[in-house]
């Protein structure tokens, strides 16, 4: 039987999809192949949101806050009178969930890096005029259209949130905090994270890691919360985290994770430019992926995570 990296390593290059490393844990040991030069430490886009909502859950499990708990509770003060009414609603989860209220998601790379000068020119000024230097005040004052809870609407502005409401229960920027308690616990090797204007972890995107350390991410999960015998969150949040609660372009989506139909096995984490991670509980594997490509991702699980009326 052909050996699952093996098979992996065959899709990409019969694709021509431009992957730096992919790595599998199964059996208590990782593996990974590097299929080109590439950084060692790469920025995994939006996976970042699943280490922002892994600290939401460590938050959660040690009894610093609930789910259910108001947003604006956490964030309120610094924009006090000028946020929507429905802020008064709006829950961590809706955050985790992307549904609470935005229409058109934000903070996308386009918009964080819109420029004020031309190619070949840098004019000193102002470079954050398209978004301005505020962050947390520019999505508080925002007009939210929905309901909360009403669609998901997928942006970068939700894990800025949790990101701010992460800093504002530990005293410390959400990166720094997970430095403290889950990257070096668990032995990363090196890691690194973009901020906004005013210096606070971005939550939602730009963290960056080697491909050895994002596959411990998945290990924690299919370990459910403990990893070298040390506990980080609860037993119930990988289930709780992978759970379908919302969806969009037909997927399902939970708590920072995604599933391409509700009841398979399999769980994953995506990020732009073809970075993945891939918590398999059936088999117990979890698999990862840094690359730079645009590709089908829906593709790519039909070919190597079959349907399971179709898998044995």
């Amino acid at each position: 039987m052909e050996e699952f990296l093996e098979k992996v390593t065959r899709y990409l290059k019969e694709n021509k999809i431009n992957a730096y490393a992919v790595a599998e844990y199964k059996n208590g040991k990782i593996t990974y192949k590097r299929l080109q030069k590439n950084n060692r430490m790469n920025n995994i886009y939006s996976i970042s949101k699943n280490f922002t909502a892994t600290a939401i859950g460590m938050l959660v499990y040690r009894g610093k806050l609930s789910l259910t708990d108001r947003a604006i509770g956490y964030l309120g003060g610094f924009a006090e009178g000028k946020f929507d009414e429905k802020w008064k609603r709006i829950t961590v989860a809706h955050l985790l969930t992307h549904t609470w209220g935005q229409d058109c998601g934000n903070f996308f790379e386009a918009e964080r890096f819109a420029s004020p000068y031309k190619e070949g020119e840098i004019v000193l000024q102002d470079e954050h005029a398209s978004i301005g230097k505020d962050w947390l005040e520019r999505i508080l004052t925002e007009k939210l259209p929905l309901e909360p809870g009403e669609r998901m609407s997928y942006s970068n502005a939700s894990y800025y949130l949790l990101s701010r409401i992460a800093e504002n229960i530990t005293g410390k920027k959400l990166f720094d905090w997970l430095r403290e308690e889950l990257f070096i616990k668990m032995n990363f090797h090196g890691y690194a994270a973009g901020c906004c204007p005013k210096g606070h972890t971005l939550g939602a995107t730009e963290m960056f890691f080697c491909i050895e350390d994002l596959v411990k991410l998945g290990v924690l999960y299919l370990q459910h919360g403990k990893y070298n015998n040390e506990r980080f969150f609860s037993d119930r949040w990988a289930n709780e985290a992978s759970r379908p609660r919302a969806s969009a372009n037909g997927l399902c989506y939970g708590y920072g994770f995604w599933k391409t139909r509700e009841d398979f096995k399999y769980y994953y984490a995506s990020g732009a430019h073809a970075q993945l991670l891939v918590i398999d509980e059936e088999n117990e594997r979890v698999f990862a992926m840094q690359g730079y490509d645009d590709w089908d991702e829906k593709k790519f699980f039909t070919a190597i995570y079959p349907a399971p009326d179709k898998a044995k």
